[in-house]
Order: C-alpha cells, then sequence, then structure tokens
C-alpha cells in the first residue's frame, strides 16, 4: 500500500512538472541572427558538466541558454586523416595536408590540440602553427555550452539534445543545435501566444538546420590601384577606410584625432574604427615607427606599423563594442584589406585571412624585391584580399623569420566593418514585440505609403521555396538594408569633402554642394546619389566641415545667436611655413595669392546662386548682384524663413541614417530589394541601399 502511495505522488508530481513545463515562454536566436519569440516544447534534456557528472534541465531554473559552436564529426574526421599526412614523408602530401587543415577552420581545432601534445616532435610543431594561425592568440573556447541560471549562477558543459522544437508565429520548427545560438527563457505575457500557430497532432515540424552562406566562398588577390587602372573604382566615400598611421581615432573632440607618436603600442588605438592589431609573439606590440631603414612606400615620411620579431594580426569588431578590461569586442568583419608591405625578397612576406569559422579564405605572397641595391627605385608592393565572405581575421606574415626579421607594413586600408553575428547579405527587420527578422525582401512587396502596407520578407529559416512572411510596416520598429550589398555602377560628376548643412527645420547632415540658385539648390550624397530640394529649405551651409570619425553621426550645424545672414570667409594663413590647402578635387585653385582670405563676413547679403565646379559663388545687395570666387567663402548662412521650418504636411515619422554619419528626418514612401525612397524638408530622393545604415521609427 505504502509503495502504491508513493508511485501515486510520483505520478501527480511528474504529470505537474509536464503539464507546468509543457511549453516554455522563450525567445531563441539563430546562427543567422534572427531572434523569435514561441513556446519551447519541453523535452527531458541532460546537461554534462564540464568539471564531470550530468544534471537534467529543469527550465524553470532557466535564465539562459548560450549553445557552443558545433563541429561536423565528419569534418573532425577529415582533420584527423589530414593531421595523419603532417607525417608522410612526402613534402607534396605534407603541404596538401597543412592547406587542408586550414580551410577547416575551428573544426580541425581539436586533433590539432591533441597532434600538439604528441610524442612526435616534428608533427607537434607543425601542429602547432596551425593551430596558432586558426585560432589567434588569446582566442576564446567556443565548444562548450553555459547555462545561466535564474540565481545568476552559470555552468559550462554539454546538452544532451540536437535539436529543440518551437511553436511561432511563422510556423512549428526543429532547431538543430547548431542553428541557434542562444535560448532565453522569458515570462508568459513577454510571449503574443495569439499570434502563434495552433499546435495540431498531425503536423510535423519543419527543420532548421544551421548557418549556410548564400554564396560559396571566393576569395582571391586584390589591389585598388590595379581596379582604379581598369575603371573599377572602390567608393571610398561610403566604404573604405584608410589609416597611415599618422593619426588615430580621438571620440569626443571636435576634430576626433589625435597625433599618433613613435614608439607608441597601437594595438586598441583604432578599436573605435573597428579594428585590433596584435603581435603573434606573446609579449609582443605592434608599434609606430619612422626609422629610415624601416621606410616603406620608397621615400614615404609617414609612420609605419611595426612588430618586431614577430607577425601582426588584425582582428575586427563592431565599431563601440570594444571592451578596455577584456580587450575584445562583438566579432565582426570585412570583404576586403590590405597594406603596402616593405619590399623583401619574393615570397619572403604574405597576407592570410580566416572567416568567423577559423577557415583561411585566401593567402598570398609579395611578388618582387627591391632593387635599391641596383640603383632603383624601391618597390614596396601592396598585399591585399577581396572576399565575398566576411573577413573576421586577417595575418600579415613571415614566410622565414630568418630573412626577414621584423613586419613592417604601412597604409593600411579595408571597407566597411560589418557585424558577422548576422548574415551580412540579408537584411534585418526589427519588431515592435522585440523580434528581429534576418532575411531577403520580396521583390515589388514593400510599398510603405499604403495604409496597410506590409513587409513581405523571406526569412532565413524557413524553406526557399515557402511563403514568404508579411510584417506589417505597423509593428516594424527598424530596417536594416544588407550590410554587403551589390553596388550598382554610377557615372559620378562630382568629388570632394561634403559640406556641413542645416536646413530651416533643424535638420543637419553632410552632403555636397553641387549648384545653387534662386529656386533649388543640388547636393551630393555619398554613393553618387544626387538630391535636389528647394532653395527656401536652407538655413546654413558649411564649406569647411570637421571630419567625422567612421560610423559615428555628424557634427551638427548650428548657427550663432549673433550670426547674421551672409557670407563668412576663410582665415587668412599666416604661418609661411604652410602652403595654403589644396582645393577638394572637382575646384578649380584661384590663382596667385587669395585677397579674400581673412577678410571679414559679408554680412546682409543674399546668397543668389553658387556652382562650385566653376568656382563662382554671387549674392545680392542694395548695390545689385556681384560675384565672388566660391573657394573664398567659409559659411554661408540663409535669411531665416518662418515658412519653410514649418513641420512637412506628410508626418515625418522615421529617421534615415546614411553609413557616413548624416541622419534625417523622413517620409518613407518605399522599402525595396535595392533602393529606399522617402521625403523631406519638401525633396524627395531614392537612395541606394548600400549608403544606408538604418531605418528607424521615431518614438510613437
Amino acid at each position: 500500500m505504502r509503495r502504491l502511495l508513493v508511485l501515486v505522488c510520483l505520478f501527480t508530481l511528474a504529470r505537474g512538472l509536464r503539464a507546468g513545463e509543457a511549453e516554455v515562454p522563450v525567445a531563441v536566436t539563430t546562427a543567422n541572427g534572427s531572434r523569435i519569440l514561441g513556446l519551447l516544447q519541453s523535452r527531458p534534456v541532460m546537461f554534462r558538466k564540464n568539471e564531470g557528472g550530468q544534471v537534467p534541465v529543469l527550465w524553470s531554473t532557466v535564465k539562459s541558454i548560450a549553445l557552443g559552436e558545433r563541429l561536423d564529426p565528419n569534418v573532425e574526421n577529415d582533420a584527423l586523416l589530414a593531421i595523419n599526412d603532417l607525417q608522410s614523408d612526402s613534402f607534396e602530401k605534407r603541404s596538401a595536408a597543412e592547406a587542408a587543415l586550414r580551410k577547416l577552420g575551428h573544426a580541425a581545432i581539436r586533433p590539432l590540440r591533441t597532434a600538439a601534445g604528441g610524442s612526435d616532435a616534428e608533427t607537434a610543431a607543425r601542429a602547432k602553427t596551425i593551430l596558432a594561425e586558426l585560432t589567434g592568440r588569446n582566442a576564446a573556447d567556443r565548444a562548450s555550452d553555459y547555462i545561466v541560471y535564474t540565481d545568476d549562477k552559470s555552468a559550462g558543459g554539454e546538452l544532451s539534445v540536437t535539436e529543440f522544437v518551437v511553436r511561432t508565429r511563422y510556423g512549428v520548427f526543429a532547431f538543430a543545435s547548431q542553428s541557434l545560438v542562444s535560448i532565453d527563457v522569458l515570462k508568459r505575457e513577454a510571449v503574443p501566444v495569439e499570434k502563434l500557430v495552433a499546435l495540431k497532432d498531425a503536423d510535423k515540424p519543419r527543420p532548421v538546420l544551421g548557418a549556410e552562406e548564400i554564396e560559396k566562398a571566393d576569395a582571391s588577390r586584390w589591389n585598388p590601384i590595379a581596379d582604379a587602372a581598369e575603371g573599377r573604382e572602390v567608393d571610398f566615400e561610403a566604404n573604405v577606410r584608410h589609416m597611415s598611421g599618422d593619426f588615430r581615432p580621438k571620440p569626443g573632440g571636435r576634430n576626433h584625432l589625435a597625433e599618433v607618436q613613435r614608439g607608441e603600442s597601437i594595438d586598441d588605438a583604432f578599436a573605435e574604427w573597428g579594428v585590433l592589431f596584435r603581435a603573434s609573439r606573446a609579449n609582443g606590440a605592434v608599434q609606430i615607427d619612422d626609422s629610415p631603414e624601416r621606410v616603406v612606400f620608397g621615400g614615404s615620411v609617414e609612420r609605419r606599423f611595426i612588430c618586431e620579431d614577430s607577425d601582426i594580426e588584425v582582428n575586427f569588431v563592431v565599431p563601440g563594442s570594444f571592451s578596455a578590461a577584456e580587450r575584445d569586442g562583438r566579432a565582426a568583419g570585412v570583404t576586403q584589406l590590405g597594406a603596402f608591405v616593405k619590399a623583401n625578397g619574393e615570397g619572403t612576406v604574405g597576407l592570410a585571412v580566416y572567416d568567423r569559422a577559423g577557415r583561411q579564405l585566401a593567402q598570398v605572397l609579395n611578388r618582387q624585391e627591391s632593387n635599391l641595391v641596383a640603383g632603383g627605385i624601391r618597390r614596396d608592393e601592396f598585399l591585399g584580399v577581396r572576399s565575398n565572405v566576411p573577413i573576421a581575421r586577417a595575418r600579415f606574415f613571415r614566410v622565414d623569420a630568418g630573412k626577414v626579421k621584423d613586419m613592417v607594413i604601412d597604409d593600411f586600408v579595408y571597407d566597411r566593418v560589418v557585424d558577422i553575428e548576422r548574415d551580412p547579405r540579408r537584411c534585418r527587420v526589427w519588431l515592435s514585440s522585440g523580434e528581429q527578422i534576418v532575411g531577403v525582401l520580396v521583390a515589388g512587396a514593400a510599398e510603405a505609403s499604403a495604409g496597410d502596407a506590409a513587409l513581405r520578407i523571406a526569412p532565413e529559416f524557413l524553406d526557399p521555396k515557402a511563403e514568404p512572411a508579411s510584417l506589417p510596416l505597423i509593428e516594424i520598429e527598424r530596417y536594416d538594408p544588407p550590410q554587403i550589398a551589390a553596388v550598382e555602377k554610377i557615372e559620378r560628376t562630382w568629388r570632394g569633402t561634403p559640406h556641413g548643412v542645416l536646413l530651416q527645420n533643424g535638420d543637419t547632415f553632410h552632403a555636397r554642394l553641387l549648384k545653387l540658385d534662386e529656386k533649388e539648390v543640388l547636393f551630393g550624397l555619398p554613393g553618387g546619389v544626387e538630391m535636389k530640394l528647394p532653395r527656401d529649405v536652407l538655413r546654413k551651409i558649411e564649406l569647411q566641415a570637421p571630419d567625422v570619425l567612421p560610423g559615428t553621426p555628424t557634427p551638427p550645424v548650428v548657427v550663432a545667436g549673433d550670426e547674421k545672414p551672409g557670407v563668412d570667409f576663410r582665415k587668412r594663413n599666416t604661418d609661411p611655413a604652410k602652403k595654403d590647402p589644396k582645393p577638394p578635387e572637382g575646384e578649380k585653385k584661384p590663382e596667385g595669392p587669395n585677397p579674400a582670405a581673412g577678410l571679414p563676413r559679408m554680412d546682409d547679403v543674399e546668397i543668389v546662386g553658387a556652382d562650385p565646379a566653376k568656382g563662382e559663388l554671387t549674392v545680392r545687395d542694395d548695390a545689385g548682384d556681384f560675384d565672388i570666387g566660391f573657394n573664398m567663402a567659409r559659411t554661408l548662412v540663409f535669411k531665416p524663413n518662418p515658412e519653410a521650418a514649418k513641420p512637412n504636411p506628410k508626418f515625418r515619422d522615421w529617421t534615415l541614417q546614411l553609413r557616413e554619419g548624416s541622419r534625417f528626418d523622413v517620409f518613407v514612401t518605399s522599402i525595396g530589394e535595392k533602393t529606399i525612397s522617402v521625403e523631406m524638408a519638401g525633396g524627395s530622393v531614392t537612395l541606394p541601399v548600400h549608403v544606408i545604415e538604418f531605418l528607424q521609427r521615431q518614438k510613437r
């Protein structure tokens, strides 16, 4: 009888646990960047701790789970076979094995660690070398799962399950473990249960596999000089960053730049721009040097990046995510990078690049050597790589440390740093519910001007043949275009540094003034886009706008309380040792000394017209119209216009930010695969997605 009572109690307890935990409210984050709300179907899960022992997972005690990297056993087996070939007597077999291990990336780490501790000294040495290449110095171990409990205690180990079944508004999915990076347990009210699909016994969960690349990885040697010679122009204004070693970021100041001193370690100096430099040698550092014996690029007087008796590693992080305490940040990547390397014998220095899984995408070696001894000109070489898969890490290395003692590079160039926690070729939509959907917009289905508009998107977790999801525009809080988007060829007729612009309604942004008359003004935006606005919306134009830190909003353009309409002139150069600044490309430099430099302001005049290409600026006063050289002006201030300062008739409830930092309050007319069309300040503009950072709804 007593045994029967015990069994009844245990059955009741188990039934109560099943009823209470049959569906657990969760937010799952996929490896491609989507965050989906739903109800997790509770199943028995065991957790094998790293320190030993197994315990059951009780979801009522779990706060979150971070899933470690899942490796394919077949791929690990390929790594074991390649390691066996490292011991071959054939040089060709050993070289092929090393190349195969580099291409496997993190999947080869565990077998390589075993080989590195083995008894065969030669194999162990090769394994250690490849292991250092694949992981980088101080790389974190991503093999374990980590559970954070409701009491904030955590434990590392391995979950026993291979998939998680979740009921969502998009369907019931069986997420494979390798397709998820985290599971957050939520309160019941945080999940919109009424929007979830009904769970039917006949329905089978749709399988969701791991992260897949949209296209096959393809990386090769890149040389921007050769690109320019062949007419393939790189859009430096919208995407490319350049570091010479002379200046580093200085957040908070108006100029945003600080001079780099000789001997200074710059390991973390460019973290604000998303770049971390590391020496491959323990306790080494990447420093600045300008000594003659280390000169790069002929007679360059610029400072160089040098690493004594070591290779130089470059890691990319999301700008603004770097922690000085941990010396790390959120993983990011670029699609093209390179630098000039100090001239050495052919094939003695190289550049290798890796993706986020540690796989080597490409490796290139220098092709030429210095001929200074023969009386020629130093032929330093640009080593660069372009890849269609984001490069998370790069390594400038010496092939033979006996022939090349130090690694020396100059003029480091790279394109836009992108967050690789999501697929950078897909867009992301943020919903008011807290969900984030990563996918591809369906062509012609994103007219945002209609009252019941919806974005039709093919989420990355849906089968490509399935019906796209329809996301009502009213639920959308933010839209991020693809971080890496195809750039259409733009025949641009203008160049030069953008100017600072202030409109009558308070909008401020950076654009290139192309032309101004009494009715309209034409601006050039980054990416080659032209925007036409009514002339009466202008309040001020700064022709000498300050430099902008990459990835940060542009400094606002303001009108001082005592600043009258008119023209302010450039300051006279009082230092004879300094030359007059070179005018922006496309503008004419005035012949002889500049008679207006240092002149007082010209107040209470009306600016009638401007043509920077011709160097003309026309103003009007009581005596009539007269011309001034455009290059003489520093700022143009226009009269206040109360009518133009009134709010736009259409409610501008979105904020549009360009990649170079300019922001606009806009009314959205359409969101498409390749372009976004908006209205702002009385003008309309259609922008290509490759110049747009995000489109965000303002607070409701």
